[in-house]
């Protein structure tokens, strides 16, 4: 008997038996919502005729809003998502811009480090890029700096980091950057949206959401600028590289300030253990990878 309740009120089956509740609900929805949109993508091409397009994420982006909203409507305050916990300055808000944009030619070299790698093999790697021509203008614009930054904030920096915040905020943000990072399906590109989904993440706990959604926004329609000007490489650097080298000084400076709160938002022991251990997670991880991989061409030079 005393075994028993030892076991019942021990810490860490606390902490494991609740994260991986919570795992399991957040990967089925997560895994759910990848099959929806795929599956309405591929149905509204098949029985209409459209080409992928605009249209099709469109369509699917509400098809897989609708599955979130069925699926947490009754368990998750969808009306206090968009509480302020505090006001942010402009300071900070144009810091977090630079900071974002700056990081996006570090994962732009990355890929090309990659493909210069397979290139010495003879080998030619090609991971999807990204198109802001495909669709049109109206829907890229619709698509890519509307309806995508609002879903994904609503579905990673709303329902996944509230979700998983009661096992401790730093908890969540890594794991929830590491969650947002895969739905991508693009090896290269989940570096990046790994580190912005941890910038995001902070940013959504210290003020709001809503301030995650405009600067995901902002970042979208910005890099759709860059794509569609076609400007030249060495501008198109030069221009990132300002950026990177301010998205520097903003670490060095901010660095303090992150890490004291990062101090004080403790996570449960073992919390990363449980939670990346759970079967669901474990398949939402292989389905984005393999999505990942069908995304991704090797041929011979």
């Amino acid at each position: 008997m005393e075994q028993i309740l030892r076991a019942i009120y021990n810490d860490e089956i606390i902490t494991k038996t609740a994260i991986r509740s919570d795992a399991n609900i957040l990967a089925i929805a997560l895994i759910g919502y990848l099959v929806i949109t795929s599956f309405a993508s591929l149905a509204i091409v098949f029985f209409a005729g459209f080409r992928i397009n605009g249209i099709v994420y469109l369509f699917a982006s509400l098809v897989g809003m609708a599955f979130l909203y069925i699926c947490f409507r009754k368990n998750f305050p969808f009306k206090e998502i968009m509480e302020e916990t505090r006001s942010i300055s402009r300071g900070t808000f144009f810091a977090a811009f630079v900071f974002i944009i700056g990081m996006q030619p570090v994962f732009q070299l990355l890929g090309q480090g990659i493909e210069a790698l397979f290139a010495l093999g003879g080998k030619r790697i090609v991971f999807e890029p990204f198109d802001p021509t495909n669709g049109g203008l109206l829907y890229t614009v619709i698509n890519m700096v509307i309806v995508g930054p609002i879903v994904e904030e609503v579905l990673f920096r709303g329902i996944v980091l509230r979700a998983l915040s009661r096992h401790g905020r730093n908890f969540a943000v890594v794991s929830g950057a590491a969650l947002f990072g895969l739905y991508h399906t693009n090896f290269i590109q989940f570096g990046h949206s790994f580190v912005i989904g941890l910038l995001l993440g902070y940013i959504t706990f210290r003020y709001s959401i809503k301030w995650a959604i405009v600067l995901h926004c902002l970042h979208n329609l910005f890099m759709v600028i860059i794509a569609l000007l076609n400007v030249p490489w060495f501008i198109n650097y030069g221009v990132l590289g300002i950026f990177t080298l301010s998205a520097i000084g903003i670490f060095i400076a901010k660095r303090r300030v992150v890490k004291q709160w990062t101090e004080r938002q403790k996570s449960k022991v073992n919390a990363y253990k449980f939670f990346f251990r759970v079967p669901y997670i474990l398949t939402y991880i292989a389905i984005a990878c393999i999505m990942a991989a069908m995304q991704t061409s090797i041929s011979n030079l």
